[in-house]
């Protein structure tokens, strides 16, 4: 086998590895301009005050999943199954809370004089918050490390037919583990509303829900949760941003009203993020199952996308329309 020309660099923010890395992870987060539009010096300000409290919380969070540093986790294996699947294609894993190791995979690309790099998130859907930030950092890093050869970007791939197929599939398999009548609740993170507004995450989202809708043939609501009018799909969100308003509805909002109106099952299907992560582990798994257990609703989730086979052939079609030149 000759030099290998090709690499995929999958993208992240990343999640603290154990407790010494939870309160520098707390300070990148509440640093960060693309989430928290305020000038530099107030982030720098506010950040101080609020880091220790929040890295406690954090902390107390890994705590109730007895494991740190999930979403490194999953796109490692995650590039380990890619590696398998596609001809010599070198994968690497970066994420934007952790710069020195990222400008490190930057230097290692680089060294290894690789001829295409391809940028992919884990984020399908485009965002100012989550997907631009991650390929601009790594745009950065190359540039200021001196590669030479060509930079691709993948900013979305929420319509890609094959990542649609990998949720449904996914949405049938935990159906046939329900023993009541279910109803899904389609989650994405949250992000302040005067963020999102800015940009075409909401709006990709609400594609994505209409597309595994189509494909289900699941009418899935855009609305806020109704105890007074059946709904049998729903976009919600998880996670919160303190004082500031995020996108509605919550995830805890749905299981509520839902609950009123006699819910007996619900199914939760993450689709903004392609591996598992505090927010699947604990936000769903955790908080919204001990909420839903209260209530005598079943609780039941749908695996990260990653996990199925159909979601790398995906990458492999991607991969192939940048490299297979």
């Amino acid at each position: 086998m000759g030099k290998i020309k090709n690499c995929i660099w999958l993208l992240g923010e990343g999640d603290p590895r154990n407790e010494s890395e939870v309160y520098p992870f707390v300070l990148e987060f509440l640093n960060d301009n693309s989430k928290f539009p305020y000038p530099k010096w107030l982030l720098k300000k506010t950040s101080s005050l609020f880091a220790k409290k929040k890295s406690e919380n954090l902390s107390s969070v890994y705590s109730a999943i007895q494991k740190y540093g999930i979403v490194w986790d999953e796109a490692r294996n995650l590039a380990g199954r890619i590696e398998k699947l596609l001809d010599e294609v070198k994968v690497f894993v970066g994420m934007r809370y952790f710069p020195q190791e990222f400008q490190e995979t930057a230097k290692n690309i680089v060294k290894q004089e690789f001829e295409r790099v391809l940028l992919l998130t884990l984020f399908p859907q485009e965002s100012d918050a989550f997907t631009s930030p991650c390929i601009s950092k790594a745009e950065k890093y190359l540039s200021d490390e001196g590669f030479k050869g060509e930079i691709f970007s993948v900013r979305k791939y929420f319509n890609h037919k094959k990542f649609i197929e990998a949720i449904c599939a996914l949405i049938e398999q935990t159906k046939m583990r329900c023993k009541k009548n279910s109803r899904l609740v389609l989650t994405a993170g949250a992000l302040p509303a005067k963020v999102a507004a800015k940009d075409d995450y909401l709006l990709h989202l609400k594609e994505t829900v209409k597309l595994i809708g189509d494909k289900i043939h699941i009418p899935i609501s855009l609305e806020m949760p109704s105890k007074d009018a059946w709904q049998e799909g729903i976009l919600a969100f998880v996670g919160k941003y303190s004082f500031l308003k995020s996108l509605e509805p919550s995830v805890e909002n749905v299981i509520k009203e839902w609950g009123i109106d006699g819910c007996e099952s619900i199914i939760f299907v993450p689709i903004s993020s392609v591996v598992e992560s505090k927010e699947t582990l604990y936000d769903l798994d955790i908080s919204c199952k001990t909420f839903a257990d209260s209530l005598q609703i079943e609780y039941l989730r749908v695996p990260a996308v990653s996990s199925h086979n159909l979601f790398l052939e995906c990458i492999k079609e991607i991969g192939a329309k940048y490299f297979d030149k």
